[in-house]
């Protein structure tokens, strides 16, 4: 992953800031501390370097857990790991730790981690803090919650918008009809994803029926209601 580092006055005060792909790492003032640019430009490369001992990072759900699995690269070593997770890439909270030296002088080396309470029907984001190496970047999994008919509807009755979820890895093409109790068509939309999106604003408010198709064979059906 390339790095980029730019300076920039700021308030009168000289900012050094790092980027990866447009994204800004962070960034931190220099003040006249008698550090020239060079020695801190050499500081910047070693915090580059304390993040980079990881070769990959992956995250899977596996049933009603999800899956984490690491590999340090050969001749990184770091204190301890510890897992976090949030549910918006900003209020992570630790879930899990594996202490001790990890990582091999001479050897690739993996770990797994499960989380049992991941929450349900959101993307649940996960990084690691490499010992005193920095964090990882973020790794962002979708846990679905399904229901016996293999769906969930998220918020019913739905006041302002809802989510229809199913699972889909093949990104196939799924129909929503929605009809009234009558049976009168009300709605419908296309996917080639997870979900369908429920705006209340463009349904009737009343109790309405709702069918999930797969090339024309019903997958299931439910019903919601409009308020």
């Amino acid at each position: 992953m390339p790095w980029l580092y730019g300076f920039n006055y700021l308030n009168q005060r000289l900012v050094f800031l790092v980027y990866t792909r447009d994204k800004l790492q962070f960034g931190m003032n220099i003040y006249k501390t008698g550090m020239s640019i060079c020695g801190f430009m050499l500081m910047a490369l070693s915090i580059q370097a304390q993040h980079a001992i990881l070769k990959s990072f992956i995250g899977v759900q596996q049933d009603d857990k999800v899956f984490l699995r690491w590999t340090i690269k050969s001749g990184e070593q770091c204190d301890g790991v510890r897992i976090f997770r949030a549910t918006d890439t900003v209020n992570f909270r630790q879930i899990g730790e594996i202490p001790g030296v990890c990582g091999s002088s001479i050897n690739e080396v993996s770990y797994t981690f499960y989380d049992e309470n991941p929450a349900p029907n959101r993307t649940n984001y996960y990084r690691l803090e490499m010992g005193n190496q920095g964090f990882s970047t973020y790794k962002a999994v979708e846990y679905l919650d399904l229901n016996a008919e293999g769906f969930a509807l998220l918020q019913n009755p739905v006041y302002d918008r809802s989510k229809i979820l199913f699972k889909n890895p093949n990104r196939e093409s799924y129909r929503l009809e929605i009809h009234s109790l009558s049976g009168k068509p009300v709605y419908h939309m296309e996917t080639n994803g997870n979900s369908f999106m429920l705006n209340a604003a463009k349904l009737p408010r009343q109790l309405l029926i709702f069918r999930v198709w797969k090339k024309g064979t019903l997958v299931f059906k439910g019903k919601l209601v409009v308020k």
